[in-house]
């Protein structure tokens, strides 16, 4: 599907996704890649409390914790301690807008200046967070 993007599409395609199996990662990483395609695959890294406070913080307080996430969080971490070594980028002390720019620096990307106040984007990332509570 990424292929078939890139190939009709003249832009930057951004795919968050979180890859830990080595062998799905080369068969999306790997064979994005070997077809041409330019990949700038960076990992949003955090420790272990931030994300188990982060996966906390979008589940819904009656419906008990993620489990699945939350067990899952070693398994990440190592993965992405030994496994892969693209680029990682400390997201513990670090805001949405501080990644944004980041992950722009990164890619020589020239970000359109956000017009939303202070008050608009907390409605929109409400918004998000309460589409991604499970």
């Amino acid at each position: 599907m990424l292929k078939l993007i890139s190939d009709n599409f003249d832009g930057i395609i951004i795919v968050p996704m979180t890859l830990v199996n080595p062998v799905y990662y080369g068969e999306i990483i790997g064979r994005l890649i070997f077809d041409g395609i330019e990949v700038k695959h960076y990992i949003l890294y955090a420790g272990r409390d931030v994300i188990k406070r982060r996966i906390n913080k979008r589940t819904l307080p009656f419906a008990g914790r993620d489990a699945f996430a939350v067990d899952a969080i070693d398994r990440c971490i190592n993965f992405f301690d030994n496994q892969i070594k693209d680029v990682k980028i400390y997201t513990d002390n670090m805001s949405v807008d501080d990644v944004v720019d980041k992950i722009a620096d990164l890619s020589n990307l020239q970000l359109s200046p956000n017009k939303k106040t202070g008050f608009g984007k907390f409605i929109f990332r409400t918004k998000i967070m309460l589409k991604h509570i499970r």
